[in-house]
């Protein structure tokens, strides 16, 4: 904790003058050119007496955050505790009263706060008095608890023998909750931001109420505090920015539909940087086609109708120069790692040189990124992989909900530990070889409490010879918050992957939008059974209305289900050609389903 002491110091100055009066016997005054003035004593403010209760007033601004709500409260539980005048907390006046001795709490509308928080970096707080206001400042409920902790120092080191409680209008204190916050540019004129603790040493500020053409001027003071624009994105109406510095990487985004700016802070250290066009080289291959590759996950529990929804997700993307993408890669059963590699070192222009030019987890449920444990342990050795792509979410985000993602942090840590990971964020573009992945969603965009893990999936497109690929991972929500943010020109793709397993969460009107000509759909059957919250769920995939898209508009032979099959799409420039091959077996010895 980083404290900068300007001046602390009670003093209750009772000084008596006392001027020599030398009289003589004829009454001849005293004499007049001695001059001798003493140091004025500092003012004082007295907040509490025992015996007229109390001189103070606590307000905060009729907006109110409600951590600043709280801290209010505080405010007036410690002085009691320590006064037992209890005083209640009330909203800002409509015309405040400059002769008022008011402790203000929060971003309030006064000039006293304003001037505060002026002085301070996101993640720092303090209080100061400023005339007969005293201001207690800070942009997160740490920050702004510090600050009342020092004004109860202040007022336990002013109490009087005659038991006033005071302060001197010289108090100012400040203090830093998080270096890192502290980093980030203030933002003039934007509401108070909410701080949010992302994890991976990653926070976000987001501002409601903030037009365009405010975003573009809050991010054109970034190079000010030493930051270097690294990329920039438009898509539809919306901003995305991304900047950074010796230590750290700024990420900004606007989104238009709620007026929202968004702004996360990381150290470099925490995570790489998407590749850019400039930075893309690579070697074509030679007669080297890409495809997108479903790997068919379904596993045989006998009698269990279950193993349907036991598909788990996997697809692998071969790029024009043997290199590939893969996206996610089932449960933990050993049998995945291995079907993944031996699609990969079938595909690889040279079995014996295995590059993976990203690995994407779209988000950490175990039928997702289960399998890495085990992959990681038996062929880590015999793959090289470039980078890693995720945003899981914190331990706050996710409270009450499960995950895997220790499988994942323990593999990176034990097998890939000199491997980048790029921690991704919406806005993002990655060109990698002859694919541009553009992320579309990550949990930073998400505006609910979060209830449903699914939700944290990144949803992202590839986009390679001509044709482009919607990657959902599990997204749900209806697809409400991307559909509220980006037009049906964005949507658009030929290729799509039906999100969560077709069992809940999306919608006709989203994937009515992609409008795609292929569907993927990573489960090993219409009926799925399993149990959520206690409860045993059937579904009948076929019969949902969130399915009827791709049930009732769709060509059929253009719905691939993962079934225990290896899907392999070829795109090219004439468009996309398809193979089926009903098991890996199959698959291995060139025995082809369909065409």
């Amino acid at each position: 904790m980083k404290y900068t002491k300007i001046l602390l110091s009670l003093l209750l100055a009772i000084c008596m003058l006392g001027l020599a009066a030398c009289a003589n016997d004829d009454g001849a005054g005293a004499d007049s050119s001695t001059d001798s003035t003493l140091p004025e004593a500092p003012a004082v403010l007295e907040l509490i007496d025992p015996e007229n209760g109390a001189n103070v007033s606590i307000v905060y601004s009729v907006s109110a955050q409600e951590y600043e709500l709280d801290t209010a409260t505080a405010v007036s539980d410690r002085i009691y505790r320590m006064t037992e005048v209890r005083i209640r907390p009330e909203a800002e006046p409509v015309e405040p009263d400059p002769e008022r001795c008011e402790i203000l709490v929060g971003m309030t509308s006064y000039d006293e706060s304003k001037e505060v928080y002026a002085s301070l970096g996101y993640g720092e707080g303090a209080v100061k008095v400023v005339g007969n206001k005293i201001v207690l400042a800070g942009y997160s409920a740490s920050a702004l608890s510090q600050a009342l902790d020092e004004l109860a120092a202040a007022m336990a080191e002013g109490k009087t023998e005659e038991g006033v409680y005071t302060v001197s209008n010289s108090l100012f204190v400040t203090a830093s909750d998080n270096e890192l916050l502290a980093e980030v540019p203030v933002a003039d004129g934007f509401t108070a931001g909410k701080i949010t603790d992302t994890g991976d040493g990653c926070y976000m500020l987001t501002f409601e109420s903030v037009s365009a053409e405010k975003m573009q001027s809050y991010v054109a003071t970034f190079e000010n505090k030493g930051y270097t624009k690294y990329d920039e994105n438009k898509i539809d109406d919306n901003l995305f920015y991304t900047y950074v510095s010796e230590e750290n990487v700024l990420t900004a985004m606007y989104t238009k539909y709620n007026s929202t700016a968004r702004v996360l802070i990381q150290p470099k250290e925490n995570t790489a940087l998407p590749t850019r066009e400039a930075d893309n080289v690579y070697t074509p291959v030679e007669g080297c086609e890409t495809t997108i590759t479903q790997l068919g996950l379904y596993y045989d529990y006998g009698d269990n109708k279950a193993s349907a929804y036991f598909n788990g997700m996997c697809y692998v993307i071969r790029l024009a120069d043997g290199s590939f993408i893969v996206v996610d890669g089932g449960h933990n059963k050993s049998i995945d790692g291995d079907r993944i590699y031996n699609v990969l070192r079938k595909q690889a222009p040279d079995p014996d040189n295995i590059v993976i030019a990203a690995w994407v987890f779209s988000h950490a449920h175990s039928d997702h990124v289960g399998f890495f444990k085990d992959f990681a342990k038996t062929y880590s050795t015999k793959v090289t992989v470039e980078q890693f792509i995720f945003n899981f979410p914190s331990a706050e985000q996710r409270a009450g909900l499960s995950d895997n993602r220790g499988v994942v942090d323990v593999a990176l840590k034990q097998y890939f530990a000199n491997v980048p990971i790029v921690k991704a964020h919406a806005g993002q573009v990655y060109h990698l070889r002859n694919a541009k992945l553009t992320m579309l969603y990550s949990l930073d965009l998400y505006t609910d409490t979060l209830t449903d893990y699914n939700n944290t999936s990144l949803v992202f497109t590839v986009e390679a010879e001509g044709q482009k690929f919607m990657v959902f991972g599990d997204y749900s929500e209806n697809g409400k918050t991307m559909r509220s943010m980006y037009s049906a020109d964005t949507f658009k793709s030929d290729i799509m992957q039906v999100s969560h397993h077709g069992v809940a969460g999306q919608s006709t009107e989203t994937y009515e939008l992609v409008a795609p000509e292929y569907a993927l759909w990573p489960a090993g059957d219409y009926f799925v059974s399993f149990t959520y919250n206690g409860t045993v769920q059937n579904v009948q995939l076929n019969e949902k209305s969130w399915n009827q898209y791709m049930i009732q508009k769709m060509d059929q032979d253009k719905v691939l289900w993962a079934l225990d099959d290896i899907v392999i799409l070829t795109l090219g420039a004439d468009g996309i050609t398809s193979q089926v091959f009903e098991n890996d077996t199959a698959y291995l010895s060139g025995s082809a389903v369909s065409q």
